[in-house]
C-alpha cells in the first residue's frame, strides 16, 4: 500500500473500517482513540496527498513520538469531519490516558 506504518495502523485502518461503515449506512457510534500526544501534532494536508500518505509534513526534527502525534492529530480531524457528515450518527473522539500496553517500550523514560 505504501503508507508508512504508524500513519497506516493509526488512520489508514481506520478510514477503511468507517468507509465499510458509510457504504452500508449502518446504524453506529463510532469512538475514535486519541491521544493528548495529537496536541504536537503538525500535519499538511497537500503533502499528504503529493506523497500519497507516505510523509504527513516537512517537520524536519521527527520522531516517533512526534510522528505518532501527526498520525492521532488526523484522527482528530477526521473526528471532526465525520461528526459533520454524519448528523445522524454519534462522533466520539477519547484519550484514555497512560495505558500499559508495552507499546512504549521503544520511547523514552520521560514520555
Amino acid at each position: 500500500d505504501g503508507f508508512d506504518k504508524t500513519f497506516a495502523t493509526n488512520h489508514v485502518g481506520l478510514q477503511a473500517l468507517l468507509g465499510e461503515i458509510e457504504k452500508r449506512q449502518l446504524p453506529s457510534r463510532v469512538v475514535i482513540v486519541a491521544s493528548k500526544l495529537e496536541r504536537n501534532g503538525l500535519v499538511n494536508p497537500d503533502i499528504i496527498r503529493k506523497e500519497k500518505g507516505k510523509k504527513l509534513n516537512d517537520r524536519p526534527d521527527s520522531s516517533a513520538v512526534k510522528h505518532y502525534g501527526d498520525t492521532k492529530l488526523c484522527n482528530q480531524m477526521l473526528t471532526t469531519t465525520l461528526a459533520e457528515r454524519w448528523p445522524s450518527v454519534q462522533v466520539f473522539s477519547v484519550s484514555p490516558g497512560m495505558v500499559d500496553t508495552g507499546f512504549l517500550g521503544e520511547f523514552p523514560l520521560w514520555f
